[in-house]
């Protein structure tokens, strides 16, 4: 009886635990062998599927679906390992058996791995198997994708009238099957497919690939469909679709099924595209020889064509079951236009194409795409052309492939059709481009010309014949067509020795396409033609071409030949023509894929020729050369006046072809002159005269049986023409306008509803456009809403184009895929519209990207401004805002920096053709007898000449301006009535050159072509004794360049000074490099570039002595570095005035122009002027000579510095500072530097910098004193500092705070600290100044190991202040609550205008660097990780490194030591590349299974935000482990490596606590399952030494993380960490009192709920207080002080009344007495002084801070001054933080105090800044970077109730609009708002869980001391 109730109350309390167990020490080793390529994107043939059995079971409301694969393989090689793709939510289960039906073991633990940086599974078998086939079984989780364009299994909706319906459909091209259920993710791997649907019963008949063959009802209101097998196919062309949509079949027959299917209601919208692709189906039967419907193979093929109100493409050709976009599919004969009709009709065709190329026969890889895509698109046309001729779509090839894919070619990055690049995700989606589409297409077109119509189509059967159902290369596509050519006996003999196969190859390979050049001798008739490539810019490469030939001329015309006459393969040849002036032209019908460009006089005659009968040449012919001229015109390779005499017969034109072709370009050309008004007026006037024509002969009306080339001519001449104003389209559309808005029963004709919708809404009113938007909402024709949508951003009414901006996101009536159309509809509905577009994007970017679909979409709408920013203001505007806003717009930023390059190309573009274009126009436009020509080259010349930016003034002398107003003057007297003057074509503020074509990510970063080898630097510092400019310096500098690069001819270099005096360049042989003489010199502020412009080029590897004068002035105090001015009292109180230094990251160039990036190392060489009573003058190295210089002056000379980095340069120069501390007996000495009214106070600081100086000797093997002879080792303390230390090579410069050290002034936190600051910047010698990382993109490679160093290394030297331990609190736990933000970045990130390179020196480089440095030394081990230091170190000394050198280092040592054998499969490779390039750290959440002792691991990127969503981010996890049974939390060398989603691995089946990362050493969090959870609890509560004290602090770190990540619950979480009742170490109490004071935050608007809070949280404290006492105990241990002082600051803080007391009456004793507070229970006797106490004591405190030789008092005395209750006190105070006695870099910091101080202190703080923002701006150095103003006015918000935040945002927005401050103040008001909602929702579920741990707490110690009583009666 009695044992039962002691085991009950065991039972209560949690004592019970069952037996322990072992736990695996080591994991098998075995051979591997895989079928993952490398690189792994790909797989490798040795496994191949057989057949797949997909089953989904879809829940379509709550967006997921569970899924089993069953695949069978034939496995071709011993394997250890099977790789497939996947990128599903998880994997849950994994088996394999063999073809016998046996089970084959799989790996234990480690069974399977995910790998979501590939989208691989990796299954891992226990021992090799063999050759032969395998059934795999996969069971998993998946989501249903809400975004379309995330493509994979999606969600779409629609709407039957108000009722909004979903459905789900696929997407899989290229690479998203695995999206949906894993696979052979590849094209090469086809294999048959059965698909099995489970889904609502009331949703209609699921649809696939095939036929259903089976329906089952699984269970109540679920139905599951079973498919027929498909053939063999890829998995990108698997598809299914779950909805209630509904289908027809109007063309059907029973042998011959053809489906239309789409939303309810759209049905009768279906006959058009039976109609079409029943047609297309039978011409291609026939032409292929292989009937569709067979290819099944006896099992019936489907013909299901779905329209999809959301489709992220156009078409998707699915086997059986094709996807379109419903505009693109669904047609209404009064709705629907003429192109959208054609459109339909194309695609219809192209995915019916796509059956026999890319399904039945599939490219092998997706670097021969064109194989599918250039066939599918050849045949859209021809085939849908046979099925309706009336469409003409055989000529419209020419428009919508060949000249799209020749306009592509002519770019210098043009890619070949097979592209061999092809292999990461991005590169194949890239390479579905104009490429593979149109201009694999124009080759077929060329090919079929060249070999003929029969021969073409059998070499097209062969290929199919024999590679169908499998796969094709291009090799197999030859081999076809040389068959098919050898059988033709024309083609023999009109081409002998002509290998097609070659010909054909020659244009896969080849990028870019060719241009022939002409050039006809008529006298002789020998016509010489030569071939090159043709680009618009760029070095032309030496390629050749086979380009078979077609050409006719002017004495016997013939354009219908279009049998090429031979293939011309050379550089050039001739051909013979009779003689005679007959005009020649080539590439008839533009059958060939190149253009044509002829001499000037075959030029002028087809021009003639065209002028007097156009029709002599045939209109496709027309169409080539009026759009070939303007690619010459652009690509400058013929004249102005030629080109438009070519083009002037288009006033007589009116044919749909040739304007198609040429009216883009003229447009083209027409947007860049738009900031040129004149010459844009005038060039809209030449168009319109251009059309007049073609308007007069089209009509306004379709007239009766017109070709359907007609319509379409009048479309694009009539929308075009009402654009450029033309009177009489504007007014009939105005009218056909006015009557649809009239007359309910009239509607706007179809075709011409574009220009009459846009005409209406151009030239009306708000009711235009809301009623335009009313027939948009209620549409039920997709094509006409596209068409609306497209004329409702016509309208110029601001209001209505902002709300159809805003209507763009919100709407949901326009479709996703629509939405970056509407963007760029709004740019191109007027000129007006673009500031107003600009605005909406400035302010509505982060939505954009949201509501617009990602990422990618935001792309799309920057990138669309490039046409249309044509005001150079706009473009100012927009980079401004751009590289404000370029770490939030990600890879938007690269498009914008593109766009500013493309709008400054253009404006310069239109700026150069002006002149000569309007001398052309004008010239034809009148009868002008003297050439406007002359005038506008001068002008052009003046314009080039005089160009102004903001950046350059005018170099010239009075003479040539003279002569050149003279010229000017003359000769537009004597022109035309008309001249254009000077100031129509405006000066364009010049972008350099260098500068726009710079790619976006180096735009900030210095051109490598110059570095600097040696500077010599001589600076005249001056303080107040020079009057007119006190506190000043001028500088004249002597820097040794050399240029690495041919034809240098600009040095460019950073500068940040006042002014450039003077520059010259010298020779090494004394001559001088003369600079250019109008423009020597430019500045660019933006960038502080000085670019040094030279008359000729450097010689390569010569070296120059650049000169440089200039001037600057010292910055009033630290915070905006460079050379600053301080200040500091002396021993009798005389304010003396220093000059130092400051010039990490970027500020060197304020001292000096310099190559101020860090891996631009050069030796330095300074000499410093100054009066001479500076005395105290240092550096890095010591003084060489002194110069008097008379005048009471001197200059010191120093020594030459290191090979370094110019942020490492430094000098200080004082009147007193003086050497307070040193050490003889080093070489260098050690010194530690100071004001000379701390001498004796150095002491501390010296034995720091020995101990650790002689220990880094040793470590690193390369003693300090070896690394320069003229090297110091001073350590300056500087009473100003921006930052806590920085490490100037041989002099290190300190904020006083840390350097200064005196025990009995000193709290120990700041004792504490100073010792790892120490450490840190001696780390730096060797990491950071020895090497140094290339550019701040790798800062981590300098913090990262100065963090660890910091901490690990001084522990080795004074371990009494357990720095090893601490690192956990202030690196690790530092790390891991930053890195779990959504927008936080990697240890390696690129990084490039400074407010990056700022946020850059932060928590991820500095404590995520050091923390994975230390995991990755546990990994490795110690001593091997010292090793590769060491060969880092050796490696690369005095040179600028990346993660790639420290990278080698690591794996030299890994490879030597062979310390990651252990571990099996385990690639070192992966695991830096993941940790160095990934963000954020991953959640580790163990799951133990009691019964078998199974521990289930499963990792996931973690999120503190719960609404974060997930990744598919796998980290390697260093498994480290202990338990109850085996309490080992010493080992911190991981057993396990985790690198996959998911692992096993065993323990004993006993029930005991386990937990998970040894003492915190791993850099991720922990989650366990309940039970586990719960035995940790127990254990803390009644055991807690039984858990490492580090872990004990990891777990409650740990658990607030998690349950502000919703992964626990308050009550569960509090349960969990109820032990620090009892507990009392530093470590634990650390992270508690951070996470109790994040909850306390967010009920600080809730004073009772926070009160009742504070009341919980003191009852957990006081044993912790009540151990520690009030009174530091003489010899205690450093971290017991530590945790008294954060304890009872805490503990005062919340109210704790012992605690208050106590400390108010030694304030008394202090303030009355005299009496010495112990500096280390200071913090919290000085705040509840100043709280608790009045006037008296605040004017006590205030007076003592005045008269303090010792910045750490007296930054503790204005901690305590903010906490003053009294707001006339507290107004004192903030003024106080004005005036210069509280040092620039704590002003911000007090302002903070004041805020911490005293919860009502908010609303006083809240009027000082109303009332003295000025001064604060002033006062706390505003644009310093740091932005302690930013900072100040955004920490306010916090403390704010809602009425002060009403105030403060009333008082922003009526006043500080335009600051700088307004939108990051405005964000914090938004933030603290949310904050409080949090706080009022959660707030009873807090104070319950606290409550409640509470009561648990002494009800389990109340059963405890029972049971004990018990236990002595038993």
């Amino acid at each position: 009886m009695g044992l039962k109730m002691v085991t009950f109350i065991f039972l209560l309390v949690g004592l019970v635990y069952a037996d322990p167990g072992e736990i695996p020490s080591d994991f098998e080793m075995i051979g591997y062998n895989t079928n993952i390529d490398d690189p792994k994107y790909r797989l490798l043939d040795i496994v191949q599927p057989l057949y797949f059995h997909v089953d989904l079971d879809v829940y379509l409301a709550e967006s997921r679906f569970n899924g089993i694969v069953q695949v069978d393989v034939e496995v071709r090689q011993n394997l250890t390992q099977l790789v497939m793709h996947q990128n599903v939510v998880s994997i849950t289960g994994v088996s394999v058996v063999d073809a016998n039906n046996q089970p084959v073991n799989l790996q234990f633990p480690n069974t399977f791995e995910t790998d979501s940086y590939y989208e691989v599974l990796k299954i891992n078998f226990a021992s090799t198997i063999t050759p032969g086939e395998y059934t795999i079984t996969i069971s998993y989780l998946g989501r249903i994708n809400e975004n379309p364009h995330d493509r994979g299994f999606y969600k779409g909706y629609y709407y039957v009238g108000d009722q909004k319906r979903e459905y789900a459909t696929t997407q899989f091209q290229p690479f998203h099957a695995r999206k949906a259920f894993p696979c052979f993710d590849e094209p090469q791997f086809k294999c048959p497919f059965v698909i099995s649907i489970t889904r609502d019963a009331n949703l209609s008949p699921s649809y696939s690939n095939m036929a259903i063959n089976v329906t089952q009802q699984v269970s109540t209101g679920r139905i599951r469909e079973t498919f027929l097998p498909t053939p063999a196919v890829s998995s990108y062309l698997i598809a299914f679709h779950v909805s209630d949509f509904v289908a027809t079949s109007h063309s059907s027959t029973p042998n011959r099924p053809l489906q239309i299917i789409s939303r309810q209601g759209a049905e009768d919208q279906h006959y058009y595209a039976a109609d079409m692709a029943m047609k297309i189906t039978e011409v291609m039967d026939e032409y292929f020889n292989i009937s569709y419907y067979d290819m099944g193979k006896e099992i019936p093929m489907k013909n299901d064509h779905i329209a999809l109100p959301d489709f992220p493409s156009g078409a998707m050709e699915n086997w059986g079951m094709v996807n379109y976009r419903e505009a693109y599919l669904l047609y209404n004969d009064n709705q629907t236009n003429v192109l959208d009709k054609i459109f339909i009709s194309t695609i219809i065709a192209h995915e019916l194409a796509h059956k026999w190329f890319g399904n039945l026969v599939t490219c092998f890889w997706w670097s021969n795409l064109w194989l599918n895509e250039s066939f599918a698109s050849f045949f859209e046309y021809f085939s849908a052309h046979e099925a309706d001729p009336s469409l003409e779509l055989d000529d419209r090839f020419i428009l919508n492939r060949v000249q799209s894919a020749l306009s592509a070619d002519a770019s210098a990055g043009a890619t070949p059709m097979n592209w061999s690049e092809v292999a990461s995700n991005p590169s194949v989606s890239a390479h579905f481009s104009t490429t593979s589409y149109a201009k694999g297409a124009s080759v077929l077109r060329t090919l079929e010309h060249f070999v003929g119509y029969q021969t073409f189509k059998n070499a097209l059967r062969y290929y199919l014949k024999d590679n169908q159902y499998g796969i094709g290369y291009p090799e197999d596509m030859y081999n076809a067509f040389r068959r098919a050519c050898s059988e033709d006996p024309t083609f023999q003999t009109t081409y002998p020795n002509v290998d097609i196969g070659e010909v054909f190859d020659n244009w896969v390979q080849n990028p870019g396409s060719p241009v022939v050049n002409v050039n006809v001798n008529m006298t002789s008739g020998v016509i010489t033609i030569t071939q090159e490539r043709f680009q618009l810019s760029g070095t032309v490469p030496n390629t050749i071409w086979h380009i078979p030939i077609t050409w006719t001329h002017g004495g016997n015309p013939n354009f219908e030949d279009l049998k090429p006459k031979f293939v011309f393969s050379t550089r050039s040849m001739t051909i013979q023509k009779d003689a005679g002036h007959d005009w020649v032209v080539f590439n008839l019908q533009h059958s060939g894929l190149y253009r044509v460009n002829y001499d000037d006089h075959n030029w002028e005659m087809l021009a003639s020729q065209l002028r007097r009968n156009r029709t002599a040449i045939h209109k496709l012919n027309r169409a080539q050369m009026t759009n070939d001229v303007i690619f010459f015109l652009r690509a400058g390779k013929i004249s102005v006046n030629r080109a438009f005499d070519v083009l002037s017969f288009l006033k007589d034109e009116s044919d749909y072809y040739v304007w198609n072709g040429v009216l883009s370009q003229l447009d083209w050309v027409r947007r860049r002159l738009e900031h040129l008004p004149r010459a844009y007026e005038e060039f809209n006037a030449y168009l319109l005269e251009l059309l007049g024509g073609a308007i007069q002969e089209l009509g306004y009306e379709r007239r009766v049986n017109e070709t359907i080339s007609t319509t379409q001519s009048r479309m694009q001449i009539m929308n075009y023409a009402c654009e450029l104003g033309h009177e009489g389209c504007i007014n009939d559309s105005l009218e056909k306008w006015t009557r649809f808005r009239t007359d309910s029963t009239y509607l706007v004709p179809k075709d011409s509803r574009r220009y009459v919708y846009c005409t209406g809404l151009r030239h009306g009113n708000a009711s235009d456009y809301q009623f335009l938007f009313r027939h948009y909402n209620s549409s039920e024709h997709t094509a006409d809403m596209v068409v609306m949508l497209r004329t409702l951003a016509c309208t110029r009414d601001n209001a209505s184009l902002s709300d159809y901006l805003m209507q763009s996101m919100h709407n949901d009536r326009i479709r996703v895929h629509d939405k970056t159309n509407a963007f760029s509809f709004a740019l191109q509905g007027n000129r007006q519209n673009v500031p107003i577009v600009l605005q909406f994007l400035y302010q509505n970017y982060a939505e954009m990207r949201e509501s617009y679909g990602g990422q990618a979409r935001l792309d799309a709408c920057v990138s669309a401004l490039a046409t249309h920013l044509t005001n150079f203001e706009h473009i100012v505007a927009f980079q401004t805002w751009l590289y404000n806003e370029q770490v939030n717009l990600d890879t938007s930023f690269t498009s914008g920096v593109n766009v500013i390059n493309s709008a400054m190309n253009n404006l310069r573009w239109g700026n150069n053709i002006a002149p000569d274009l309007f001398s052309t126009i004008r010239n034809r436009n009148a009868s002008a007898t003297i050439s406007v020509s002359i005038v506008l080259l001068a002008v052009t010349l003046l314009v080039h000449i005089y160009i102004i930016d903001d950046y350059t003034s005018e170099i010239v002398s009075e003479m040539s301006w003279f002569l050149f107003s003279l010229a000017f003057v003359v000769l537009t007297t004597a022109n035309a009535d008309n001249p254009l003057w000077i100031e129509e074509i405006e000066q364009l503020p010049e972008f350099s050159d260098q500068l726009v074509s710079r790619s976006a990510d180096k735009v900030y970063r210095l051109p490598e072509n110059v570095i600097p080898l040696e500077y010599d630097i001589y600076i005249d510092l001056y303080f107040s004794e020079r009057t007119d400019r006190p506190y000043s310096f001028d500088g004249r500098e002597f820097i040794i360049i050399q240029a690495t690069e041919e034809n240098v001819t600009n040095v460019v270099l950073h500068s940040n000074v006042d002014s450039i005096n003077a520059i010259n360049l010298l020779a090494d042989n004394g001559e001088p490099v003369h600079l250019n003489l109008l423009e020597p010199y430019t500045l660019e502020p933006q960038y502080h570039f000085l670019r040094i412009n030279l008359q000729q080029a450097m010689d390569l590897g010569r070296n120059y002595t650049l000169y440089i004068d200039y001037s600057n002035t010292m910055n009033d105090g630290p915070m905006k570095r460079g050379i600053w001015k301080g200040w500091y009292n002396d021993d009798e109180g005389i304010e003396r005035i220093y000059a130092a230094t400051h010039f990490q990251p970027y500020n060197a160039r304020q001292a000096f122009p310099c190559w101020d990036e860090p891996l631009f190392k050069a030796e330095f060489k300074l000499h410093l002027s100054k009066p001479s009573s500076y005395i105290g003058t240092y550096s890095n190295t010591g003084i060489e000579s002194t110069d008097s210089l008379g005048n009471n002056r001197t200059r010191d000379n120093f020594l030459k510095s290191p090979k370094m980095s110019s942020y490492l340069v430094t000098f200080l120069v004082s009147e007193t500072f003086q050497v307070i501390a040193s050490n003889t007996s080093f070489t260098p000495a050690i010194r530690i530097i100071g004001r000379s009214n701390t001498a004796g106070l150095g002491d501390h600081a010296l034995d720091l910098t020995v101990k650790m100086t002689e220990y880094f000797d040793d470590y690193f093997k390369i003693p300090y004193s070896s690394l320069h002879p003229n090297l110091l080792n001073d350590h300056i303390s500087s009473p100003d500092w921006a930052s806590a230390g920085t490490e100037n090579w041989g002099m290190v410069s300190y904020r006083e705070l840390y350097l200064i050290i005196d025990r009995s002034e000193t709290i120990m936190s700041v004792e504490h600290y100073a010792t790892t600051l120490v450490s840190h910047e001696l780390a730096h010698k060797w990491f950071g100044n020895l090497i140094t990382c290339y550019w701040w993109s790798n800062t981590w490679i300098n913090e990262g190991f100065a963090s660890y160093f910091g901490y690990i290394a001084a522990h080795q030297m004074f371990p009494q202040y357990d720095l090893h331990e601490h690192f956990n609190s202030r690196y690790l736990q530092t790390s891991l609550n930053f890195d779990s933000g959504v927008s936080t970045v990697p240890l390696n990130h690129d990084v490039n205008t400074p407010a990056q390179v700022t946020g850059h020196f932060g928590t991820i480089s500095y404590s995520k660097g050091a923390a994975f440095l230390r995991m990755l030394a546990d990994t490795i081990t110690p001593e091997t990780f010292q090793k590769a230091c060491q060969y880092f170190l050796l490696n690369n000394p005095y040179e600028a490194t990346d993660q790639y050198d420290l990278y080698d280092a690591f794996a030299q040592a890994i490879e030597e030591d062979r310390t990651l054998s252990v571990y099996s499969n385990f690639n070192f490779t992966d695991f830096y590349r993941i940790w160095v390039n990934e963000a954020g750290y991953p959640l580790l959440t163990v799951d133990v299974n009691y019964v078998t002792g199974e521990m289930a691991l499963t990792q996931e990127r973690f999120f503190l935000s719960a609404s974060a969503g997930t990744t598919n981010q796998i980290y390697p996890i260093p498994i480290t482990f202990a338990s109850k049974s085996n309490p080992d939390f010493t080992n911190l060398r991981a057993i396990y490596m985790l690198t996959s989603k998911h692992a096993v691995i065993q323990k004993e089946a006993v029930d005991e606590w386990v937990i998970f990362n040894n003492q915190q050493h791993g850099h991720y969090r922990v989650n366990y399952d309940v039970k586990t959870w719960n035995l940790i609890s127990e254990a803390l509560l009644n055991d807690p030494e039984s858990i490492h004290y580090l872990n004990r602090a990891q777990i409650v770190n740990d658990v607030f993380a998690l349950m502000r990540a919703n992964k626990l619950t308050y009550n569960f979480g509090f349960h969990i960490i109820k032990f620090l009742r009892n507990e009392i170490n530093y470590h634990v109490w650390n992270p508690a009192i951070s996470g109790y004071t994040w909850l306390r935050n967010r009920l600080r608007h809730l004073p009772e709920s926070q009160a009742t809070f504070d009341s919980y949280l003191l009852s957990y404290m006081d044993h912790v207080i009540d151990t520690l006492g009030y009174e530091p105990a003489f010899n205690e241990s450093v971290t017991i002080t530590l945790t008294r002082q954060e304890v009872l600051h805490f503990a005062c803080t919340l109210g704790h009344e012992v605690c208050i007391q106590n400390s108010r009456d030694k304030f008394i004793a202090m303030r009355d007495h005299g009496t010495w507070v112990d500096p280390r229970i200071r913090r919290h006797v000085y705040i509840a002084g100043i709280r608790e106490g009045g006037q008296q004591d605040f004017e006590f405190l205030l007076n003592r801070y005045k008269n303090s030789n010792f910045a750490n008092d007296q930054l503790e005395i204005l901690r305590a001054l903010g906490a003053t209750r009294h707001p006339q006190l507290l107004t004192r105070y903030l003024e106080f933080t004005l005036d210069k006695a509280v040092r620039s870099h704590d002003k911000a910091t007090s302002f903070n105090y004041a805020l911490l101080g005293d919860p009502e202190n908010a609303y006083t703080v809240l009027q000082f800044v109303k009332t003295h923002i000025n001064a604060i701006r002033v006062a706390y150095v505003e644009d310093a970077p740091p932005n302690p103003v930013h900072t100040s006015l955004s920490n306010l918000a916090a403390y704010l109730d809602e009425a002060g935040l009403v105030e403060y945002e009333e008082w922003l927005r009526s006043t500080q609009a335009n600051s700088a401050q307004f939108n990051s103040a405005i964000s914090a008001i938004t933030s603290a708002r949310n904050n409080m909602a949090w706080g009022t929702a959660n707030a009873d579920m807090i104070l319950n869980a606290a409550r409640d741990s509470a009561t648990n707490i002494i009800m389990s110690t109340l059963l405890m001391s029972i049971m004990a009583v018990i236990a002595l009666f038993l």
